[in-house]
């Protein structure tokens, strides 16, 4: 083997292969790598979706959401942010036909890749709009919403604000759950405090502890619930699983 080629298998064990490219026409760039046993989605080089061969779980903010469906009888969730589709992958593999799962993603794009991701089997309800107008249609519909939706490493500002988390508010049963994944990088950690006030004048809002090495958080914003129960319910059904065990060890308000 030339050099060349050795040096191109030792940059792909060490950053990944290339799988797939959304090509250079595109106003962003989306790639999948192949990565010893991890397949990453990157959208303009910020990791959006993971998946780890021959496991469920991915040592990342993704499993702090999996708990969630155990607190429910047929629960109906909304997930906003298709990603790659790391997270109906890890629902549909732990809950299977126990519970339905709508997503709303707005990005032809996006949802191209998310197809050579995660391919075309897992099963949920694919909607294509914007997330704070489809929930703003939505009426007591959803036992879990799951706030997933960002361009590049931010949040978008329209799920800040009091209209969204009222409209998200609404949307949820009686006993809902809205669920956010929340980066402390420098624009998370200037909104949080404010955010999480709005957040409080609709729910009990809880930040759990986070997955190790990220920046990432769980806000968890429950109309009945406390942490505690959800923790004591979730345990109670994953009880003997080590992995969901220890996501909710971070069951806690951080």
């Amino acid at each position: 083997m030339s050099l060349r080629g050795i040096a191109g298998k030792v940059k792909d064990f060490f950053f990944g292969k290339v799988v797939y490219s959304n090509g250079a026409s595109s106003t962003s760039t989306i790639r999948i790598l192949q990565k010893r046993n991890e397949r990453i989605l990157m959208f303009n080089g910020i990791t959006f979706s993971r998946v780890v061969s021959g496991s469920i779980y991915t040592g990342g903010y993704w499993d702090y959401m999996l708990p969630l469906p155990s607190l429910y009888w047929d629960p109906h969730i909304l997930l906003i942010g298709l990603g790659g589709g790391t997270t109906p992958f890890q629902l549909r593999s732990i809950y299977g036909k126990e519970i339905s799962i709508d997503v709303v993603e707005n990005d032809s794009e996006i949802i191209k890749a998310s197809e050579a991701f995660i391919g075309k089997a897992i099963d949920f309800m694919l909607i294509k709009d914007n997330g704070e107008s489809y929930v703003q249609s939505s009426r007591s519909k959803y036992s879990i919403i799951l706030l997933d939706a960002y361009v590049n490493d931010n949040i978008p500002d329209v799920f800040f604000g009091e209209q969204f988390i009222a409209d998200a508010h609404a949307a949820l049963k009686d006993d809902g759950i809205m669920a956010i994944n929340y980066i402390l990088n420098a624009k998370g950690i200037r909104m949080l405090d404010a955010y999480v006030n709005i957040l409080s004048k609709y729910f009990k809002v809880c930040i759990t502890g986070s997955p190790m090495h990220s920046g990432n958080r769980l806000i968890i914003c429950s109309k009945t619930f406390t942490i505690e129960m959800m923790a004591s319910i979730a345990s109670a059904r994953f009880a003997g699983n080590k992995n969901m065990l220890a996501i909710l060890k971070e069951y806690h308000c951080a």
